[in-house]
């Protein structure tokens, strides 16, 4: 009778979908949980840097091409697009402030870009995986013979690297490099693209020719947009909410500075960006007021002669406003010690003249900052059109207070 229970046991045991036989495979950081749920193995990750000179607004755009080849991969595998921690940029040189392994969620609101596509921060990754390790590494490239004259062509072959990575093998064969301030983290294989094409040109090679779990793509600004302008471009963009404390310093500052509040205004704001209506249908929220901020330090001190002074910008500011029928209102400069700050009077609609210098975590919204040197007053103001990107004046569509 023993034999026979033993016997029973056995094919009882054999007839167990494992997890293998299911199609699932046990990862480092699985718990028993996930394995019978099969979330944690189905999914893979998608990160991804930059080149580290570029700047806030660079990344930014970035994050939107990435979205955009993460909503083709989850057409056909469940992946989600880990965030790349802030920190280390050029204009950030407050030696005061922490500067690197700055989670996103510093800046803008997670809940808001889940909504659009599934995110984590990078701890969480580590968490998930079972640690800091990244299966593989992909450093894209142009083509070592640049894009020949002709019909424009998408393209992406794995090429010897044009320039050396910068990651090198440690004594235990993994790759070591710039990993957004994680010295602990390591890449188990680098390898080079070179690419010419829209982000989602390389979904084929993450969905067929890699079995890694975790991939990186390293200068990922090299890929362009999917859909630039279109929809699916306005819905990340949209997604991208500044996180809650950072709406709070804006919100203060409309309300003092700018005579300006949600409910004044007649601003139909929404916690959920889905069920916020166009800025076409807000009666009198349009054109209110306009900010305006000089280059940064990089751009007026390699273009002298191209940029206007601080008294300059401000004594053009007031025809631009009334141009475009902005309401006008008085320009003052006040010298408060050693910074600049715009002080508006009482239902001014513009400001200009300060540059951000502080840019990080929860002190982000100092509104004084130290000056740029500009040029002097010999030279014509350029062409600031309306929602033209990188041009001195932007007309702000709504309750925005540009950080």
């Amino acid at each position: 009778m023993a034999a026979l229970a033993v016997v029973f046991l056995l094919l009882w045991a054999a007839s167990w979908p494992s997890a293998s036989a299911s199609g699932e495979e046990f990862w480092p950081g699985q718990s028993a949980a996930d394995i019978l749920s099969g979330a944690a193995s189905r999914r893979r990750y998608l990160l991804y840097d930059v080149n580290p000179p570029e700047g806030f607004n660079l990344r930014r755009d970035v994050y939107i091409r990435i979205a955009s080849l993460l909503k083709t991969l989850l057409k056909t595998e469940e992946w989600v697009l880990v965030l790349p921690p802030w920190g280390r940029l050029y204009h950030w040189q407050s030696p005061d402030i922490h500067q690197v392994r700055i989670p996103w969620s510093d800046f803008f609101d997670l809940p808001s870009l889940n909504r659009n596509i599934p995110v984590i921060e990078y701890e969480q990754f580590i968490a998930e995986s079972g640690g800091p390790f990244i299966d593989q590494v992909y450093v894209l490239q142009g083509y070592a013979e640049g894009w020949k004259e002709g019909a424009w062509e998408e393209k992406i072959d794995s090429r010897p690297c044009i320039e050396p990575p910068l990651y090198s093998q440690d004594k235990h064969e993994y790759y070591r490099g710039w990993f957004w301030g994680y010295e602990e983290t390591r890449g188990l294989n680098v390898s080079c693209l070179s690419v010419q094409g829209s982000a989602s040109i390389i979904a084929p090679v993450l969905l067929r020719n890699t079995s890694a779990r975790s991939v990186m793509l390293d200068r990922a600004e090299n890929l362009l947009h999917d859909h630039y302008g279109g929809k699916e471009y306005w819905d990340t963009r949209r997604s991208m909410v500044f996180a809650k404390h950072l709406r709070v310093v804006g919100d203060e500052f409309r309300s003092r500075y700018l005579n300006s509040t949600d409910v004044a205004d007649g601003i139909p704001f929404e916690e959920d960006w889905t069920q916020m209506k166009s800025w076409r249908s807000c009666t009198g929220c349009c054109l209110r007021w306009c900010g305006s901020n000089p280059r940064g330090r990089s751009w007026s001190s390699t273009r002298t002669g191209a940029w206007p002074s601080w008294t300059s910008g401000s004594v053009r500011m007031p025809g631009f406003l009334s141009a475009h029928r902005s309401p006008r209102s008085p320009f003052e400069f006040t010298r408060r010690g050693r910074f600049w700050a715009w002080t508006p009077r009482q239902h001014t609609t513009g400001s200009a003249g300060t540059r951000r210098r502080r840019v990080s975590s929860p002190l982000t919204g100092g509104l004084h900052t130290e000056p740029t040197q500009l040029p002097e007053d010999t030279y014509p103001l350029p062409d600031l059109r309306l929602g033209t990107p990188r041009s001195g004046t932007v007309c702000i569509l709504g309750p925005v207070v540009s950080l």
